[in-house]
């Protein structure tokens, strides 16, 4: 979590929520991660795609997901919503990620 943001993410995630979520690393470590990181996305996997997509990306995120989120956006044709502050941004200032998300969704409804 700090090398996708810094220092402070862990004093700005709420301590039962914090909790809850080091209590779950097991789960994330030997379950979830190599299950993405073994993923290769194929652009046929998109073909199918009938729901609607917004893609968000941290402006200070690292490079790599700044490049992944580019991809992706060619390939769906999307422009990416870029949301200020680091990957983590919603542990910092959540009202910004329900500010950011609530035009996308009421477009939806």
């Amino acid at each position: 979590m700090r090398y996708l943001n810094d220092d402070g993410v862990f004093s700005a995630i709420p301590h039962d929520v914090l909790e809850r979520m080091l209590s779950n690393s097991d789960t994330i470590i030997s379950i979830e991660v190599p299950g993405f990181s073994s993923w290769r996305f194929e652009d046929h996997d998109l073909e199918g795609l009938r729901i609607p997509i917004a893609l968000l990306v941290a402006s200070d995120t690292l490079p790599i997901y700044k490049d992944v989120t580019a991809w992706l956006a060619k390939r769906l044709n999307l422009q990416p919503i870029t949301v200020p502050g680091l990957h983590g941004f919603y542990y910092y200032k959540p009202h910004d990620l329900a500010n950011t998300l609530r035009p996308i969704l009421k477009n939806l409804s």
